[in-house]
């Protein structure tokens, strides 16, 4: 993660030497396939930074950007408060229209304090020198060189003990939409970042489950339990008293009913506990108040539901391409880049929802509440299966990391600036 202004003068270099060769100047061969090691060079040793995540992700932005002039919350017992001004402007009537710029820190800095990768990363080893990272998956605000995540290569059923069975595509099933149940499933484990007592609510996942839960949200309207990790949508009162609102109305019969239908709709739940100081029941018991552990269920079972939320654990999601796959509508929250994104169009392969979820109810409610609804979950669901069954096949990910070596060979060859391909010119 470099800093902006180091970045910044690294591009005007670059753009300062730019320029156009004749096509019989043009070199289109490397210098060497394997290049030789010296015994006797000198070789960078980057410093690495295993904490402080915010302040180098402030620093990563521009001069005068909300991201870099915005420290991180300091209370993060409280529940978060969610109506950034900048919200306004990546949305329409309350729904994202600019998915990667809902994801931007250094134009979205309230991120800082709903996002468990920012708050306590469960790893972190970053650098600030430019030196070459290829990754599964960066924010946008690293550095990276994007390649296919191994989950999306794998050909497994688990990548750790406690893990879900998943991520596997060829565990997708066809099943047809008609015959899913009409509701929305998520199981996993409280991944994302080292939860602790005083911070918890702040994490991604937290939010989803908690959100989702019938019975709690029920409580919650009637007053008799806080919502620990969101707000409440506005209700049309609040809406014409001026609050301002960024996030969906949701329809006026369902202020004070969403307990129950949540609970005629939604199957979420975690399976294993994972926070700060382990992974046990006994490790974790702040949480045993407020979450159920819940029995892991196949991928395969999972596709007989038509939603599947898709967020963030310690990293990218390793189910996302399964669940494009699937025939089942994805509604995708992240707050990382991956090699696909410019190959998949929200609203049109998947639906995406914003990091703090404060959209998702009203989501799910226009897609269950009737068969205009129903018929515009399936048309998203089947047309991002068929695209991602063109653009997302593992000869798709082996010629993209292909393109990508051979980019980064021509980078490193000497001859970088002479170094193209042009047999079609001659």
């Amino acid at each position: 993660m470099i800093p902006w202004d180091d970045v910044n003068n690294l591009m005007q270099s670059e753009r300062a030497s730019r320029k156009v060769l004749p096509v019989e100047d043009i070199e289109q061969h490397f210098t060497t396939a394997v290049p030789t090691v010296d015994p006797q060079a000198q070789y960078v040793e980057p410093e690495w930074h295993t904490s402080g995540m915010w302040d180098m992700v402030r620093q990563a932005c521009r001069q005068g950007s909300g991201g870099r002039n915005m420290a991180q919350p300091g209370d993060l017992s409280r529940p978060p408060h969610y109506l950034p001004p900048g919200m306004v402007e990546v949305m329409t009537s309350g729904y994202i229209k600019n998915f990667t710029a809902a994801k931007d820190l250094c134009e979205m800095p309230h991120l800082s304090g709903v996002h468990a990768h920012l708050i306590r990363p469960s790893t972190m080893m970053m650098t600030t020198s430019p030196v070459p990272i290829f990754s599964g998956c960066k924010m946008l605000v690293n550095n990276d060189i994007l390649l296919p995540g191994a989950a999306y290569l794998g050909e497994f059923t688990s990548l750790l003990p406690w893990s879900t069975p998943h991520y596997n595509a060829k565990s997708t099933t066809s099943i047809q939409w008609r015959k899913k149940v009409g509701g929305v499933f998520w199981r996993g484990i409280t991944s994302g970042g080292l939860s602790s007592e005083d911070d918890w609510n702040r994490s991604q996942r937290f939010r989803l489950v908690e959100m989702l839960n019938g019975t709690h949200m029920s409580r919650v309207e009637q007053g008799l339990e806080e919502a620990r990790s969101f707000e409440l949508p506005a209700t049309d009162e609040q809406a014409h008293a001026g609050r301002p609102v960024a996030y969906p109305e949701l329809d006026h019969d369902l202020h004070g009913k969403l307990g129950p239908w949540l609970e005629s709709i939604s199957n979420v739940g975690f399976t294993r506990f994972f926070c700060e100081k382990g992974n046990s029941l006994e490790a974790c018991s702040f949480l045993q108040p407020f979450f159920a552990l819940r029995d892991e269920v196949a991928m395969s079972k999972q596709f007989r539901y038509k939603f599947l939320p898709d967020t963030d654990g310690n990293s990218y999601s390793g189910r996302y391409r399964s669940f494009l796959l699937s025939t089942s509508l994805p509604i995708k929250s992240t707050l990382f880049a991956e090699w696909h994104d410019d190959r998949l169009l929200p609203w049109l392969h998947f639906v995406p929802t914003s990091i703090e979820n404060q959209d998702l109810l009203a989501i799910l409610h226009y897609f269950t509440r009737d068969e205009r609804g129903d018929k515009t979950a399936q048309f998203i669901a089947e047309q991002g299966a068929a695209w991602a069954s063109r653009v997302l096949r593992r000869e798709d990910m082996l010629l993209y990391v292909w393109r990508v070596l051979l980019e980064f060979a021509r980078v490193c060859d000497e001859k970088r600036e002479r170094l193209g391909f042009v047999k079609d010119l001659r």
